[in-house]
């Protein structure tokens, strides 16, 4: 993650905000990516659980979900919330760029509003681990703003052009099998190659 970062109780209200849910539908998301029931996901950088949550509800009672976060106070909430509505079938992690999960586990890694969050020298061990994770046939889906002026969201040079992205994990042994547009942001859906490419030296 970005040195420094820190998040206030604003910032975080307005992730689960209506407005959000309207310009950044979480089912129309998920769906797209094509998560379904008895899936195994991970969410990374899972923040409060935007997402997270109606990941539990598509997978069902025998899918499961890790809720991964960098973050003790996302690692808060999320847990908070998990309690309140008594949800079983999330695993809420603390991870950074190990991601405390078995290897060839994951049907599908969601990275939702995280990608440009990523230090740039943090970014080949992190797909790394993604690689890792997933299974054979596992997909990386990443969710990001596109590199256009809105009058919210993160600065202009902090967001990764659709193209760097596809380039980026591409060489880190990921095939792109969909491209979705979502008004601000654009998804990215990608298969795991059978080889990684990616030199972690570069």
């Amino acid at each position: 993650m970005r040195p420094g970062k820190t998040f206030d109780l604003k910032e975080v209200r307005l992730w689960e905000s209506a407005a959000r849910k309207k310009y950044l539908n979480p089912l129309k998301v998920l769906r797209a990516v094509g998560i379904k029931e008895k899936d195994v996901v991970v969410d990374i950088g899972c923040g409060t659980g935007f997402f997270t949550v109606p990941i539990s509800k598509l997978v069902g009672w025998e899918g499961r979900v890790y809720a991964c976060d960098v973050s003790p106070e996302m690692i808060n909430l999320i847990t908070d919330k998990v309690k309140k509505y008594r949800i079983d079938n999330i695993i809420i992690q603390k991870s950074d760029e190990k991601i405390p999960i078995q290897k060839n586990e994951v049907n599908v890694a969601l990275m939702a509003d995280v990608f440009h969050e990523i230090h740039s020298e943090e970014v080949p061990a992190t797909l790394s681990e993604i690689h890792r994770i997933l299974k054979l046939n596992g997909k990386l889906a990443i969710l990001d703003w596109k590199k256009e002026e809105t009058n919210f969201g993160p600065p202009m040079d902090e967001r990764i052009a659709i193209d760097e992205a596809m380039g980026i994990c591409s060489k880190a042994g990921f095939s792109l099998l969909n491209t979705t547009d979502f008004v601000h942001h654009y998804l990215l859906t990608f298969g795991k190659k059978q080889q990684v490419t990616y030199a972690m030296n570069r």
